[in-house]
């Protein structure tokens, strides 16, 4: 299902069907998410900050290896990308507002593709306005990986849970530095422990408040206690590391990173309870499909709201610290 949220409440607008035809049969859903090309900083109209935003849509499903730009005015989509492998069980984050970053997938397993991440940095194009994607090759994994999750902290792109193969859980944690990008370096993902007795998961919830969260200048103040810090809950789980999950109640995680204060890098990560916001435990026991929008942060609530596989939603409020659970599967389409 795919449901309309008020903008400043915690309120649902309507339901309503797929943005194209293709995508109907599509019981995976696609991943939507938006981009923005050119300056950005608060001299900028809000009229001119709409004519750069941009929505970019693909497919999940094993067959899907295009990404399209969903244009609102024209209820159309235009081809951006063709990939030459599947794009199903990757991961994806949006950097500095402009750039979707796309890792790792089922086929790295099912065919042995070796890299298959990319970073594509929003650009647009004189003639026709349309949007224009400069794809850049980030390096290969040192452990293939799929139906992982991602973030990024710091300018740094972390990769962690998920597959390892088909039979066993990644163990740890890979990052990159991003800015170093620019220079042109020969870049590595570099490979980290990954400690805590609860470490193993597969499509749980992964939230961060990071500017890509927020409106476009709904800025962080330095000091925010929430700042860099990585949550998670539900999804399924393991302690043995093997496709053997266990049912447990679903209680919220901090996937936390240590830094090198000389060096400045990450040393390893550690899933612990929040020392922020305590043992909280989430109704059921949900998944969430990883790239599907399945998340939104009310700034002004202080509050996340979150949209399980099986349509419940799912409130966390951080100012209260008090969670909440909704089925929302009565709603109805409007005609």
């Amino acid at each position: 299902m795919m449901v309309h949220y008020e903008k400043n409440e915690i309120a649902i607008r309507f339901q309503e069907d797929y943005f194209f035809e293709e995508q109907r049969k599509n019981k995976d859903g696609f991943l939507v998410c938006r981009l923005f090309f050119g300056k950005q900083d608060r001299e900028i109209s809000s009229q001119d900050r709409l004519i750069q935003m941009r929505t970019i849509i693909m497919g999940i499903k094993s067959k899907s290896n295009k990404i399209y730009e969903y244009s609102v005015e024209k209820n159309d989509v235009f081809d951006l990308f063709k990939a030459d492998c599947s794009l199903q069980d990757f991961a994806h984050s949006v950097y500095k507002q402009d750039s979707l970053i796309l890792t790792g997938g089922s086929d790295m397993i099912t065919i042995g593709k070796s890299n298959q991440n990319w970073l594509f940095k929003a650009d647009k194009e004189q003639e026709n306005e349309r949007l224009n994607l400069n794809k850049i090759n980030l390096p290969p994994f040192n452990v293939k990986r799929f139906k992982h999750c991602q973030c990024i902290i710091r300018d740094h792109l972390f990769v962690f849970f998920g597959y390892r193969d088909q039979f066993s859980f990644s163990e740890t944690i890979e990052w990159l530095d991003l800015r170093k990008l620019k220079d042109g370096a020969n870049l590595k993902f570099t490979e980290i422990e990954l400690k805590g007795e609860d470490k193993f998961f597969v499509q749980p919830m992964i939230f961060q408040i990071e500017d890509q969260e927020l409106d476009l200048f709904d800025r962080l103040v330095a000091d925010d206690p929430f700042k860099d810090r990585i949550y998670l809950f539900g999804g399924k789980s393991s302690k043995q590391g093997r496709r053997s999950f266990k049912n447990s109640l679903c209680h919220l995680f901090e996937l936390e990173i240590s830094w090198d204060k000389v060096t400045g890098g990450p040393l390893f990560g550690e899933v612990i309870e929040s020392p922020l916001l305590g043992r909280k435990t989430f109704q059921g026991q949900p998944s969430f499909s990883q790239n599907v929008p399945n998340k939104k942060y009310y700034p002004n609530l202080k509050t996340w709201v979150f949209l399980d596989d099986e349509g419940g939603q799912h409130t966390l409020n951080l100012a209260t610290k008090e969670v909440g659970y909704q089925d929302i599967r009565h709603i109805r389409k409007l005609p």
